[in-house]
């Protein structure tokens, strides 16, 4: 018997090497999402519940795939993050600002991402800018901030029927109170009218208005800081301090418990403020982009936050990680969360919202396109120009240094940390 079995054994194998049918492996399904990922965020209230469902949503559809998330408060994430990695433990994915990956990669904590595994035109240029460091990319981004004009709708119809009592219908000066200032003189024109605007008063919260005057962070080769315009600014600012309706302070919770009270009617707000006076204020808040001139536009700086991948992420993590990461940033889910927390900012390029549909959502993606962007790889360098900065600010505002003078030193200050390797 054994005899005959290798003799047919022997036939089958002749058969087969003889034969002309080609035998091919079935095409290989594509590989699905599947493992288990661990995710520190910061997000809180509505935006933590957004946060969650959108990772519920993705469980949905990948039924091999479970996803635990923490949150760590803001404050603390980088450092329990490195503490964390180094006793082997941590969260595969972590979501902080940008402007943290320098200091984790000296913590050699995080991985440089494959950009082949990364559709790199599904983000905006200046997000990519704050992930991007010597070339190499530490960070998916998934959403920013900045600062754009908030205002109280009931105060400026309250205040326009006032204006046109007093001017007894007169045409003159109406007009550019019907709707929120375009440029810095009609935001003194409205203040003179009875409107009240707050600014928080410090450098970054104003850094808006150096572009209005030819500043700039970067010149045409964005590379070497140009910020003239500062001193200009200054100017302006010291001068709209002196107007009795335009209230400059140092503490940002005053003028947004002020605002939310109706005891402003215009306020420079961080866009993650939206929420709150949404909240408070219902139907009587909007937002406009902040004034400047046609030409030169407000830029507020922009801030990212992003996905983060940990060294200590597996292959298979990893490639969890990168599937996940395209999810939370396609157009649908960015527009999603954009709507349902009021101050999410899309980093996605592809998301268009109508501004009669969703005004505020759509006037923050207007603000965006003007904003100004550090690129990670002169944040070492520009981070002390910014303190720099701070104080040269309150020593101008208080009137112990000029404009021109505070102008000249911050230059000087730019140029040594730029001339040094």
């Amino acid at each position: 018997m054994k005899i005959l079995a290798k003799a047919l054994l022997s036939i089958v194998l002749s058969l087969t090497a003889c034969s002309t049918v080609v035998w091919h492996q079935p095409p290989r399904a594509p590989q699905q999402a599947q493992g288990q990922l661990l995710i520190w965020h910061p997000f809180e209230n509505i935006n933590a519940r957004i946060f969650k469902d959108a990772l519920t949503e993705y469980e949905r559809a990948h039924a091999d795939v479970h996803i635990v998330s923490e949150y760590i408060p803001e404050a603390d994430l980088s450092t329990r993050f490195i503490r964390q990695f180094q006793a082997g433990l941590g969260p595969d994915l972590m979501i902080d600002f940008a402007s943290e990956i320098p200091a984790l990669i000296r913590a050699e904590t995080l991985q440089a991402l494959d950009q082949t595994a990364i559709s790199l035109s599904s983000y905006t240029p200046q997000a990519l800018t704050q992930v991007r460091y010597h070339g190499d990319l530490y960070g998916i981004p998934l959403n920013s901030q900045l600062r754009v004009l908030c205002y109280n709708q009931a105060i400026v119809e309250q205040s326009n029927t006032a204006v046109k009592a007093t001017n007894a219908g007169a045409a003159h000066g109406e007009s550019s109170l019907t709707a929120p200032p375009t440029t810095l003189e009609e935001l003194i024109q409205n203040a003179r009218a009875g409107y009240s605007v707050g600014m928080v008063s410090t450098f970054i919260d104003t850094f808006w208005g150096i572009q209005i005057f030819g500043g700039q962070l970067y010149d045409v080769n964005h590379r070497l800081p140009f910020l003239k315009g500062w001193g200009e600014w200054l100017t302006w600012l010291r001068q709209a301090a002196n107007e009795p309706n335009i209230v400059l302070g140092q503490q940002r919770f005053v003028l947004h418990d002020a605002f939310t009270q109706g005891k402003l009617a215009y306020y420079v707000c961080d866009s993650t403020e939206v929420a709150d006076f949404k909240q408070a204020l219902k139907d009587n808040f909007a937002v406009a982009r902040l004034p400047g001139e046609p030409d030169h536009p407000a830029g507020p700086l922009l801030f990212t936050r992003a996905l983060m991948l940990s060294r200590n992420a597996s292959p298979t993590q990893t490639r969890l990680a990168y599937q996940l990461a395209q999810f939370l940033t396609n157009p649908e889910q960015q527009i999603k969360s954009a709507v349902q927390s009021q101050d999410f900012l899309p980093v996605n390029p592809d998301v268009v919202i109508n501004h009669h549909v969703l005004p505020i959502e759509a006037v923050l993606l207007e603000q965006a396109k003007t904003s100004v962007s550090i690129s990670l790889d002169d944040l070492d360098k520009i981070e002390p120009i910014l303190d720099q900065g701070e104080i040269l600010f309150r020593q101008t505002i208080i009137g112990d240094i000029t404009p021109t003078e505070a102008n000249a030193q911050l230059i000087q200050a730019l140029d040594r940390a730029f001339d040094s390797p």
